[in-house]
């Protein structure tokens, strides 16, 4: 059958510059062999990205798919986004409809294509409005839509396997078609409101951040490096942070920061400051990620930056491990706004008294 000519070689192949665990490319790869449409979701800056559109690659180079077309959800979605609907005909007078022709939308212009459809980022739209008639086709049923050709024969969308609506234009689905959608992990939830029927065309495989060191010790050395051997072990120890999970593309983008900042410094012969270097990477990069945590596991994220990445106690300019004093100088201070807030600097100082 064509929908196992997918190997796994096309795909690590079209991800080489990630590295994704084995086991989630095989379940992908896996699901849509069996003939699911994929979502993938997990930590943001995990690659689920680039896994979807090399998936979708991989397809177009074994025949599997043409050119993948590749979009991005938004709010503003409609079905005329996403299925279709009547446009203003650029050869007004060819059609009996008033000047009005119909215009495919993002999912018939892939399906006339035969092009897997990559949509990052799903959950930025509301699916129910955005899909539309759509839920019917990948629930097994045609769908009849309510817009019509010159001829005046409506247009209709049918599965595979299923019988073309009589008097209809039909867009057919190909056997081998998919679609690939990614989804951050915090709106998995909204998956549960779609019908059974609906989710059981779809695989929902989560995309974690690496969990072996050997994983991120590949990482810091061929994507994220940083001239500098304090700030190079505060990167490193961020990427230990448990919750929120940081993915691969946060800690390149952090170094990317940290090397233009240290490029910065020598430029203006000004001295490096890797805790205050390092604070202003968090507050750009991980800041946004600790906003969506509540209570207890926020304040423990932070404290374990403040800590372990701002002030690592190999560092001899920690606060509290020289001088008592230094922590409650105007500098600290500065380095620590945003980070720690005075509740929690109370606790730690009520637990140190204990």
């Amino acid at each position: 059958m064509p929908s196992m000519t997918l190997g796994l070689d096309k795909v690590f192949h079209a991800a080489a510059d990630v590295r994704f665990p084995s086991s989630v490319v095989q379940s992908a790869v896996a699901a849509l062999r069996a003939g699911k449409h994929l979502i993938l979701t997990g930590p943001p800056g995990t690659g689920k990205s680039t896994l979807a559109v090399a998936l979708a690659q991989a397809a177009t180079s074994v025949g599997l798919s043409g050119p993948a077309l590749v979009t991005t959800g938004t709010a503003d979605w409609t079905t005329t986004d996403t299925v279709g609907g009547y446009r203003l005909d650029p050869n007004t007078g060819n059609t009996g409809m008033g000047g009005l022709v119909f215009a495919p939308g993002l999912l018939l212009k892939a399906i006339h294509a035969d092009s897997w459809l990559v949509i990052d980022e799903l959950n930025r739209a509301d699916i129910d409005k955005a899909i539309g008639p759509f839920f019917s086709v990948l629930s097994g049923q045609p769908v009849v839509l309510p817009f019509v050709n010159g001829d005046g024969e409506h247009y209709s969308i049918v599965p595979p396997g299923a019988s073309v609506p009589p008097n209809t234009e039909v867009y057919r689905v190909p056997a081998s078609w998919r679609l690939i959608a990614t989804m951050n992990e915090r709106d998995r939830d909204l998956l549960f409101t779609l019908s059974e029927a609906f989710m059981r065309r779809f695989a929902v495989i989560r995309v974690p951040a690496p969990a072996a060191e050997a994983d991120w010790d590949w990482i810091l050395r061929t994507r994220a490096t940083v001239g500098h051997p304090s700030l190079a072990e505060r990167l490193r120890r961020l990427t230990r942070l448990s919750h929120p999970q940081l993915g691969p593309a946060i800690i390149i983008d952090a170094a990317r920061y940290i090397s233009h900042r240290l490029s910065m410094s020598f430029e203006t012969c000004q001295p490096i400051d890797p805790a205050a270097i390092m604070k202003d990477a968090v507050e750009a990069l991980v800041e946004p990620q600790l906003v969506a945590l509540l209570g207890e596991d926020e304040q423990k994220a932070r404290r374990y930056i403040r800590r372990e990445v701002l002030y690592p106690e190999s560092d001899s300019h920690a606060p509290g491990t020289d001088d008592e004093d230094q922590e409650k100088s105007d500098h600290g201070q500065q380095l620590l706004a945003g980070l720690l807030s005075l509740d929690d600097a109370r606790s730690e100082e009520d637990e140190q008294d204990l």
